[in-house]
């Protein structure tokens, strides 16, 4: 029961290392944000809102267009002689 009350009070009463500890890491954490952008034209996108609506606009345009080449197996390479233990 002591130790809620403690952690309770240290997590209403933070004290001045934890507060640097969380101002570092939302530093951090906004330092990894994409600010802006360049679309497909070359015109600069700056702000979240718009850096996310080019990023799902490229994504869409790499899962949508995808062209698959498929072909037929080659029969020589199956007809291939095998090696036997002793070769």
């Amino acid at each position: 029961m002591a130790e809620t009350a403690i952690e309770d009070y240290w997590i209403k009463y933070r004290d001045g290392c934890t507060k640097f500890f969380f101002a570092k890491m939302k530093q951090r954490k906004m330092a990894k944000y994409m600010h802006s952008i360049y679309d497909t034209n070359r015109n600069q996108m700056t702000g979240f809102d718009q850096v996310a609506y080019a990023m799902n606009d490229y994504d869409k345009h790499l899962l949508v267009k995808q062209v698959v080449v498929r072909s037929n197996i080659d029969l020589q390479i199956n007809q291939a002689v095998m090696l036997t233990m002793e070769q």
